[in-house]
């Protein structure tokens, strides 16, 4: 598999469009379109990083050096692995997108929308770490 066709592949499976990805990494529409198609293939290293962080992989598996989607020694406190849904994952990356300010209204609404689920969207002492 090439790397245009993992970055397709992994796009296609967590149900991000190709404006979706263009925008979680600082770039055009088309350039995504472009590497999964192969007519680019001198990725800057920067993009290689922030598409697997957006796809929760790591670059090498990326890049095809290994089939291991993840580091094992790496740890963080939330990785991108951790969404089980598209949809958590869309909420995340957009969320993470706004103002301070936008994101507590954001959390406010949905609060708001769904009463039934609001004390999912609390703030623990754990979230401020």
């Amino acid at each position: 598999m090439t790397v245009g066709e993992r970055i397709k592949f992994l796009r296609k499976q967590i149900n991000m469009t190709l404006e979706d990805v263009a925008t979680a990494i600082g770039v055009k529409r088309p350039t995504v379109f472009k590497y999964e198609t192969g007519a680019v293939t001198n990725i800057p290293p920067d993009k290689i990083e922030e598409l697997a962080k957006v796809f929760g992989v790591t670059p090498q598996y990326l890049m095809g050096w290994t089939d291991e989607r993840t580091d094992s020694t790496e740890h963080t406190n939330q990785p991108q692995s951790y969404f089980k849904t598209p949809e958590a994952r869309i909420i995340a990356r957009a969320i993470d997108q706004m103002p301070t300010d936008r994101r507590q209204q954001a959390l406010s609404l949905i609060r708001i929308a769904f009463p039934e689920y609001a004390h999912l969207f609390t703030v623990e002492e754990d979230d401020l770490k």
